[in-house]
């Protein structure tokens, strides 16, 4: 898990700076102390436990929805299952090219949308046996 952790505070830093956002920045918009993003962000271990932070999914995704990261790879990374709906719009957040995708996806008939969910859930589940290794090609 801490190698998982370390490539997620990896990947949501170099998005924060593509972005040209500051710690501060970020974590104003997020609503986060700018000491738990940089935890986040260097996988720090916890003082006391001495396990790295893992950051809640609600936090995932408010970082997702600002950086318009994948919200779905920052819960991978984090260890978080995130394909158990049957609804695109119910893994992602309220992103406008998320929203754009779900508009396509309900405009498909039945037998389509089961085909790509399935595709999906098939490359989640590949995904989730392998270590999480950022994937920035999302940010060129």
């Amino acid at each position: 898990m801490s190698e998982q952790l370390k490539a997620l505070g990896s990947m949501i830093k170099v998005a924060r700076k593509q972005m040209r956002l500051s710690q501060d920045d970020l974590a104003n918009a997020v609503n986060i102390s700018k000491a738990y993003l940089s935890q986040i962000e260097m996988a720090k271990p916890h003082a006391v436990t001495g396990k790295s932070i893992r950051p809640t999914e609600k936090v995932l995704d408010r970082i997702a929805s600002v950086l318009a990261l994948p919200p779905n790879e920052l819960r991978r990374c984090a260890g978080f299952a995130s394909l158990e709906s049957q609804s695109i719009s119910e893994v992602t957040p309220d992103v406008p090219q998320w929203n754009s995708m779900q508009y396509i996806y309900d405009a498909l008939p039945k037998d389509d949308q089961e085909e790509i969910l399935a595709i999906v859930k098939l490359k989640y589940e590949r995904n989730i046996k392998r270590p999480c290794l950022p994937d920035m090609s999302f940010l060129e």
